[in-house]
């Protein structure tokens, strides 16, 4: 569950290629077309296929802000999908004042569209202007934007016209695009004095900000931008992951081993940093506390509530958390300077194992009525 990982492939699973659009039949046909298979089992893939095709047909989802939500059971309420959209589970991507002040390539507020450019989905609930998966924690004014599970594990479906809303289900989303762009964001207001004043003005709300509550916010933000764009320059792969995939494991290896490891004052490590081009798309989360293992190869053990904050743990890692874990004596303490939230993530993984979440779209094959497109 909660994982912007991808939980263990099932077998015999369609495979996906490219950007994540593109379908790979053949395996499909091979078996549709084997004798064996009696009428029952032949509806079941058809089902399947339609799903599959429909689904990924197009390079990002529809972002309709009032779709029809598919039923997925009666425990699965309006105030718990509100919590999966929102819930804290530690993760502290960027300062949102910054991110409010940072501008698109096209001059625009980076926030501007809400981040649909990238297949995040409209949260009307939000009043950053944050889409579903987001989130802003701290102390009024200085707040941290943050993600949870549902950035990435939320599924929109255009069928003839009408948006659907599948919870727990693969997002169509473009990850490597979003740090892509947000690291060119912050590197281009950094560039020069001239380039930064605006943005310091915007972040201090103040048209003459002083002089050195302007330097202070500019060590903040290079420190901010050293690690970052470490992280970017040497783990983003040149071709992308496409949309709807990514490398989260080479990512949260990287992360640990070169961003929150190594010694002050910035903890980096950065020859531990490689290309995390194996990317995979996201999985569905309903049945991910049940499985034995997790992650496409099959190594991350699961099945139990202590394996279970381990992964949970992992991802919240991958997405930012901050950790600094700190030798004493004989110990490392890993607790200290660690904003990941146990509680959260328990609240998180309690959504999913305990609910009807963890069944899937019960009624999700009757979205596709005959002749739908």
């Amino acid at each position: 569950m909660i994982d912007d990982q991808a939980t263990c492939k099932p077998k015999g699973e369609p495979k996906f290629a490219g950007n994540g659009a593109e379908f790979r039949r053949t395996p499909l046909l091979a078996i549709l077309t084997m004798e064996a298979v009696g009428h029952t089992m032949l509806r079941t893939l058809f089902i399947i296929a339609l799903t599959f095709v429909v689904t990924t047909r197009s390079s990002a989802q529809g972002t309709d802000a009032n779709p029809i939500y598919v039923d997925q059971g009666m425990d699965w309420t309006a105030a718990a999908r509100a919590d999966f959209y929102s819930r804290d589970q530690g993760s502290r991507l960027i300062a949102l004042s910054w991110m409010q002040a940072l501008k698109q390539k096209n001059g625009q507020p980076f926030l501007a569209d809400g981040l649909s450019r990238y297949g995040y989905l409209p949260n009307p609930a939000n009043t950053a202007n944050l889409p579903v998966g987001f989130h802003a924690s701290g102390p009024q004014d200085f707040q941290v934007v943050g993600m949870t599970c549902s950035a990435c594990h939320t599924r929109q479906i255009e069928v003839d016209g009408k948006v659907y809303r599948v919870d727990g289900g693969p997002g169509l989303v473009d990850f490597y695009a979003l740090l892509g762009d947000l690291d060119k964001a912050v590197g281009d207001v950094i560039a020069s004095d001239s380039s930064f004043a605006p943005f310091a003005a915007a972040v201090l709300r103040s048209t003459t900000p002083d002089a050195a509550d302007v330097a202070d916010l500019r060590r903040q933000v290079d420190g901010w931008y050293l690690r970052f764009h470490t992280l970017m320059v040497r783990a983003l792969p040149k071709s992308g992951w496409g949309v709807g995939r990514l490398d989260a494991v080479g990512m949260i290896f990287n992360r640990i081993s070169g961003l929150d490891i190594g010694p002050p004052p910035d903890f980096m490590i950065p020859e531990n940093m490689k290309n995390a081009d194996a990317p995979v798309r996201y999985p569905f989360l309903w049945n991910s506390p049940r499985q034995d293992k997790t992650q496409w190869p099959g190594f991350a053990k699961n099945g139990n509530d202590i394996l279970g904050l381990a992964r949970n743990v992992g991802e919240v890692l991958g997405v930012f958390a901050t950790f600094e874990p700190k030798r004493q004596g004989a110990i490392i303490n890993f607790l200290d300077n660690n904003s990941t939230n146990f509680d959260g993530l328990s609240e998180l993984e309690n959504l999913v194992s305990g609910s009807a979440l963890r069944n899937g779209p019960g009624r999700l094959t009757l979205l596709w009525p005959p002749g739908a497109k």
